[in-house]
């Protein structure tokens, strides 16, 4: 942890931690029981740009007789606009919308951030950073 005294010890000025709040939308497409006709695959593959990547006969064998597909999760609007494409060309559509909060280090001086990519580091610098009284700025995505 001493390695990352820096951002609430004084000795570099400008440190504060981003709040970062975003709602993330998990898409799922329904299709009847057998699984999707082939109306219903090409409308996905129109729709959907990871769907495009890939061939017919993948689209087919990847899809064939499942009564749903996960497309993954989204920020907000992106969603909201795959949602309405979707749902304008037929498609049944299911949402899952949570709430996620996130923090990163920021200096405010130099105008960068810093990454930490392991998340139990993470964890452990915010949660010192907010024992040590490191401002927090509240970000909405």
């Amino acid at each position: 942890m001493s390695s990352y005294s820096y951002l609430w010890d004084g000795t570099q000025s400008g440190w504060t931690l981003l709040r970062i709040h975003r709602a993330v939308c998990a898409i799922t497409v329904v299709f009847d029981a057998q699984g999707p006709s082939r109306q219903e695959i090409q409308v996905l593959r129109r729709t959907v740009p990871s769907w495009r990547e890939i061939s017919v006969r993948q689209a087919v064998r990847q899809l064939w007789g499942r009564p749903s597909v996960d497309l993954g999760e989204f920020d907000q609007r992106p969603a909201r606009r795959l949602v309405q494409a979707l749902e304008s060309r037929g498609l049944r559509v299911r949402e899952k919308v949570t709430e996620q909060t996130t923090y990163l280090p920021f200096n405010e001086s130099g105008q960068h951030a810093l990454i930490i990519e392991n998340v139990g580091t993470l964890q452990k610098v915010v949660g010192e950073a907010l024992r040590r009284g490191l401002p927090v700025r509240r970000v909405v995505i």
